[in-house]
């Protein structure tokens, strides 16, 4: 399940935000659709859209694989942002391990 990349938490700073609430199994599928969707709207941890150019987090290559059941990591992101036709898609935001003290 590659949506669980966004739910799991490892305190630094480009991680995932925490969410507010436990998972639980009647809500699972609808609070991760949240946390992708969060996540990939976030352009200081999950995407950058700069005209043609799509940057996002290393996530995407870190953990590649996870993704070609959903058809691959630009299949993926398209279910949750809206992008252009044609994108130069590259995973490197910088990660910032720096500890996330909030």
């Amino acid at each position: 399940e590659p949506r669980m990349h966004f739910a799991i938490v490892c305190a630094s700073l480009s991680c995932p935000n925490l969410r507010n609430e436990a998972y639980t199994a009647e809500k699972l599928d609808q609070q991760l659709e949240d946390q992708t969707r969060t996540f990939l709207n976030n352009e200081t941890k999950g995407l950058v859209l700069d005209a043609q150019r799509v940057r996002v987090s290393q996530i995407f290559d870190w953990f590649e694989e996870d993704f070609d059941a959903s058809g691959g990591v630009e299949t993926f992101i398209r279910r949750y942002r809206e992008l252009p036709a044609r994108i130069n898609l590259r995973a490197n935001l910088p990660y910032n391990w720096d500890l996330n003290e909030q």
